[in-house]
């Protein structure tokens, strides 16, 4: 009877080895099917992570987009509720990974629940790590190239409206590369001004040594008996003869949506002549030329460079000194003239004139783009900061003086392109002045350094 008993007890033990070793094999199997679950749920995870990221970074915070993005971020959160089969399964499998421990011994089958998930969690990162720094490096480079670009466009179009006029200019730069830059060198600008000695002489048998006091002579003439041309020339003349006077620019220029408000004035004091420009908007920009015509003692202009910069104000501050020769190379003239353009039989494609209800007279110009600037150009390049010489695809001047060839205003409108960084840019701008003369005082801007 001990002898049975002893074999039943063998074959007992040999049946439950046999179960611990198949429930050995359920519960590997079962850990393997926990791992690959986890796998596909972690997967899932992030790709639908990784789409939320580049929805929040190509679309621009408006309304629209925080729909999307939170129609996204709802998707991740509903995730493991849609994904029921995967979390009842992953249950299933941890309750027989439990009761598979339970049944062998303590020192050999105990699993820490820490430890397996560390292990797990560290062998999908591992598996997931090198595609998505790739992912994450190509959106990285992705964002920083439209960053750039976005950067430019915006450099571009400020810079565009940028250009500083001078006297009844706007100054604003145009080059286009796809077409040649105009060859200003190869025309003249002598060869489009009609000298005031000519309309004096023309209108009023007037000659050069009377020039000053030209209105004595004039007799019964009025507007109405000139030419247009000729009334705006004998306007520009009787500026330049006052004893001082004070020009107010006020305008702005466009482009890309994005405006520049421009200020000027330009000042006569005796032997000296200033001229001061403003820009203000995204990038505010002034400048002051200050020229003293002092032949006796050599003729210099000096600059200065604006700070604390405001609409019509600026602290101004010593740059350099230039001589008058250097000067006219960058600018094309001097800060002494009234206007810029050039204003011709020449350069006038068609005028008309009118009058308005106080009496003064309204002349409309045409103005050619081309030989009207020739005096006009290196001031754009010289604001513009261009590496080519601008072009001008139309320059629209109305002039109003009185009876007596005394400027009221004048108002320019001027439309160009922009070429920076490869990309062209049209613009449109207007800025009107208006005329002071023979004031009781005229003040010099004031000097901070």
């Amino acid at each position: 009877m001990v002898k049975n008993h002893k074999n039943d007890n063998t074959a007992f033990s040999s049946e439950n080895i046999n179960k611990k070793t198949k429930t050995r094999q359920k519960s590997t199997s079962d850990i393997e099917a926990l791992v690959f679950c986890k796998q596909k749920k972690a997967f899932k995870r992030d790709n639908l992570k990784n789409d939320n990221i580049e929805i929040q970074n190509n679309l621009d915070n408006n309304d629209k987009d925080s729909k999307a993005i939170d129609a996204k971020n709802t998707s991740v959160d509903n995730f493991a509720t849609k994904d029921t089969s995967a979390n009842y399964n992953q249950d299933i499998l941890k309750e027989n990974f439990d009761s598979a421990t339970l049944s062998n011994s303590k020192e050999e089958d105990k699993l820490d629940d820490e430890a397996k998930d560390e292990a797990l969690d560290k062998l999908l990162n591992t598996e997931k790590s090198k595609p998505n720094s790739k992912k994450r490096k190509h959106k990285k480079k992705s964002i920083k190239q439209k960053t750039t670009l976005s950067h430019k466009l915006k450099v571009l179009s400020v810079l565009t409206v940028l250009g500083i006029f001078t006297g009844s200019g706007l100054g604003v730069w145009y080059f286009n590369t796809n077409l040649k830059s105009p060859d200003y060198s190869s025309l003249s600008a002598e060869n489009y001004i009609k000298p005031i000695s000519q309309v004096l002489s023309e209108n009023f048998n007037i000659s050069s040594d009377k020039q000053e006091n030209w209105l004595d002579y004039v007799g019964n003439a009025t507007p109405d008996t000139l030419s247009h041309v000729d009334n705006v020339l004998l306007s520009i003349h009787n500026a330049s003869l006052a004893d001082n006077y004070l020009f107010t620019g006020n305008g702005k220029a466009v482009s890309m949506g994005i405006a520049q408000t421009i200020y000027s004035q330009r000042r006569h004091i005796d032997d000296i002549y200033t001229f001061e420009s403003i820009s203000t908007g995204t990038i505010s920009v002034a400048n002051l030329d200050i020229y003293k015509n002092d032949k006796k003692n050599g003729n210099e202009i000096k600059l200065y460079t604006g700070k604390k910069i405001s609409q019509r104000n600026a602290d101004w501050y010593y740059n350099k000194t230039i001589s008058t020769d250097e000067y006219q190379n960058m600018t094309g003239g001097l800060p002494d003239k009234v206007t810029p353009y050039i204003i011709s039989e020449k350069t006038v494609t068609s005028s008309t004139m009118t009058k308005d209800d106080n009496g003064n007279y309204v002349i409309t110009f045409i103005l050619d783009p081309m030989t009207s600037v020739l005096n006009y150009y290196k001031e754009v390049r010289r604001t513009g900061g261009l590496e080519a010489d601008p072009q001008f695809n139309s320059v629209k001047l109305i002039a109003t003086i009185d009876s007596k060839w005394n400027l009221i205003t004048t108002e320019v409108f001027e439309v160009y392109k922009a070429v920076k960084f490869g990309m062209g840019v049209p613009c449109n701008g207007n800025v009107k002045i208006e005329y002071n003369f023979n004031l009781p005082e005229v003040l010099l801007p004031e000097i901070k350094g």
